[in-house]
């Protein structure tokens, strides 16, 4: 299929038992999460199949979990002849995406997850943050409730009606009385270790920055639509650049599967443990078609529907 893109998962979409059956039933899957469990200094395949819930959700833990666990579901389809034309991921998840667009080894990606989450989860303890979704905000009432005296600043724009603000405890608290205030009705404040995608990630970035300029960086086989500008890249130093800009700038996925859209590829396949993202593309256009892919029995399934 020649119109059909890959999108993987941030943070949020983990489950317990992600990757479990995988594991059981394709060598490619095994060896994958061998070669993670010899990496890290903990069994991620232990954590991502048994949990517990609270451990898989720690920064440390499920960034990993949704790199290989994607890796994984990514080399299985192409062994099975399913290749994407173009690739996206959510935050963390554009790092799947970079190793399916064969920018990086999968040896590669675990360097960098490895460093992106331990600095994320540092950053998230220095300088406390926190997250909130609003729905429903025009980008008028979104600049009102950004304009705190603390820092509080778009970090993901999800759909046109789901926007995520990021900033400081009480630049956040804040806000969300100031969206009230304004007749917001639907505001959410999200259970997360720091304020992701906004200046409290600086220190983050910049230790990050430090790793990846250690690591090679291919050429994209095929355009990586990258949160930093929602724009298709193949550029290797380019790519390079976007992803670490990304930890402390708006991710911009609606923008991006619309520019998915504009470039005549419809189809959208979510590889990883949930179906967040597919659920987000019916809102940003119905006219989508979408699937996810998480286990043997949908693998089974996705050659025929495609």
């Amino acid at each position: 299929m020649n119109n059909l893109a890959f999108i993987f998962p941030g943070q949020g979409s983990q489950t317990t038992g992600m990757g479990k059956d995988l594991y059981s039933n394709y060598k490619i899957a095994k060896t994958m999460y061998q070669q993670a469990d010899d990496f890290f200094n903990f069994s991620l395949s232990k954590i991502s199949f048994e949990g517990p819930d609270e451990l898989l959700k720690k920064t440390t833990f499920t960034q990993p979990a949704l790199y290989v666990n994607s890796c994984i579901i990514s080399s299985i389809l192409n062994e099975i002849d399913i290749f994407p034309k173009v690739v996206a991921g959510h935050s963390i998840g554009e790092l799947s995406a970079l190793f399916s667009a064969g920018s990086i080894t999968f040896e590669e990606g675990l360097k960098i997850v490895k460093k992106r989450s331990e600095v994320m989860d540092h950053a998230g303890l220095k300088k406390p943050g926190t997250m909130a979704a609003i729905i429903g905000a025009s980008l008028e009432e979104l600049n009102i409730i950004c304009n705190q005296e603390e820092i509080v600043v778009a970090a993901n724009f999800n759909s046109k009606e789901q926007i995520v603000i990021s900033g400081t405890i009480m630049g956040v608290k804040n806000a969300v009385k100031t969206g009230k205030k304004l007749g917001l009705k639907r505001i959410f404040p999200l259970k997360v270790s720091g304020a992701f995608h906004s200046p409290l990630m600086n220190e983050a970035q910049s230790n990050l920055k430090k790793t990846i300029d250690k690591i090679k960086f291919e050429n994209a086989k095929i355009p990586v639509f990258q949160n930093y500008h929602s724009k298709p890249v193949s550029n290797s130093s380019e790519l390079k650049e976007n992803f670490i800009k990304q930890l402390t700038n708006s991710v911009l996925w609606y923008q991006s599967i619309n520019n998915i859209i504009q470039n005549d590829i419809n189809t959208f396949l979510e590889i990883g443990p949930s179906n967040v993202l597919q659920r987000l593309n019916r809102r940003i256009n119905k006219n989508t078609v979408n699937f996810s892919v998480s286990n043997t029995n949908e693998i089974n399934n996705i050659k025929n529907e495609l």
